[in-house]
């Protein structure tokens, strides 16, 4: 009777396991890749950025058991640098399959004119390489020009060293 129950146990146990491992689930996905504060950068084309520091969102969909192999990997070209790539992992959430992730990237040489940079947005699954879903967002970081104020307040302070140091 024992042998019975410990072989009913493993059966009902691998006919689990069989059932379990059909199911399916979403494929990963991203959308809503966002600016902050924002500024949706794919109906905003070539916008220009007021800083040189890039914060963003996206919103990842299906990160269920599947998103085991699969990275999201971000990719940032500044004109006349190079590309700087980040690979991050899906993370695996039992039960919950959405998730919003907050990103930053820092231009390195922005101008005040404005400097062009692309960001590459992939899905790339990481047993095969292959890329499951792309997109790139171009645009224009700036360097913040200087307020009149605070160039004015710089220059009377060197007045007033340069008028201390002729008294001595």
């Amino acid at each position: 009777m024992t042998s019975k129950k410990i072989a009913l146990f493993f059966v009902s146990v691998l006919l689990s396991l069989v059932a379990f491992s059909t199911a399916k689930a979403d494929p990963v996905s991203f959308s809503n890749v966002v600016a902050l504060p924002n500024i949706n950068l794919a109906s905003n084309p070539n916008i220009l950025t007021a800083t040189p520091q890039l914060n963003f969102s996206l919103d990842i969909h299906g990160a269920g058991a599947q998103a085991d192999a699969i990275q999201l990997q971000l990719s940032f070209h500044e004109s006349g640098q190079s590309a700087l790539t980040q690979n991050f992992a899906v993370p695996l959430f039992d039960g919950l399959s959405d998730y919003t992730q907050l990103f930053n990237f820092q231009a390195q040489n922005p101008t005040f004119g404005g400097t062009p940079v692309t960001l590459t947005v992939s899905l790339v699954n990481t047993l095969s390489g292959a890329i499951l879903q792309s997109q790139t967002y171009n645009f224009t970081v700036s360097q913040p020009v200087p307020e009149p104020a605070t160039i004015s307040l710089l220059a009377l302070g060197v007045v007033g060293l340069l008028s201390r140091k002729k008294r001595r």
